[in-house]
Formats: structure tokens, sequence, C-alpha cells
């Protein structure tokens, strides 16, 4: 991903004309987003829903342990490629599926700003 401002440091409101949706698969999609306020933005709002999947994770495990199932190291997975959408709401919305992606539940929370 390539940063179309010069000095992606300063800070500047993203264009106008709706939402912008970001693909991240690594660190440097978020240090190359194009101000230094979306950058803040993005890790706040994606490290929430990081926190949300591996709270919902380690819960799910402790109920299958708890039930019986063995061997299991993790029922959820963080996706290779994250999106992440520049809307100004402070929302994040974590969806999870199951093994054959069908979606089984979502989870939304609201950030303070």
């Amino acid at each position: 991903m390539s940063s179309k401002n010069e000095n992606p440091t300063e800070d500047q409101p993203p264009p106008t004309g709706g939402p912008q949706v970001f693909s991240i698969s690594t660190l440097r999609d978020i240090f190359n987003l194009p101000t230094l306020a979306q950058m803040e933005t993005c890790l706040r709002e994606i490290s929430e829903g990081m926190l949300q999947a591996r709270i919902a994770n380690d819960t799910m495990l402790e109920t299958l342990r708890a039930a019986g199932a063995e061997n299991l190291e993790r029922v959820i997975e963080w996706p290779e490629v994250a999106k992440w959408t520049d809307d100004g709401k402070g929302e994040v919305t974590t969806r999870y599926g199951g093994p054959d992606g069908t979606p089984t539940f979502t989870l939304k929370t609201k950030l303070e700003v």
C-alpha cells in the first residue's frame, strides 16, 4: 500500500466522498496509511478487534475443554488480511465464522474518543 501524501506524518483529514477501506496484512500497511491520524485510529481499532477475538477464543477454549475437548489450541484464527474502514465512527466490528466461513456471530463495540 503506498501513500499519496508526500508527508505521511502530516495530520490531514481523509479525502471526502465516503469512508475509505484499507486492507491490512502487515504493520507496514498501517505505517503507510496516508496520515498520522489514520495510523493512530487504525492501530486503536485493529488492536481492539484483536483483543475481542482473543478473549472470545480463550473463553470458547475454556468452555470446550471443560466439556471434555482435547488437543485444541485455537478455535478462532485472525485473518491474513483484515479490512479497516476509516469512517470516523470509532466502531469496531468483529465477525466470527465457522470453519467453512459461515458467519456465526458479530460483535460490535463503540470506542470512546
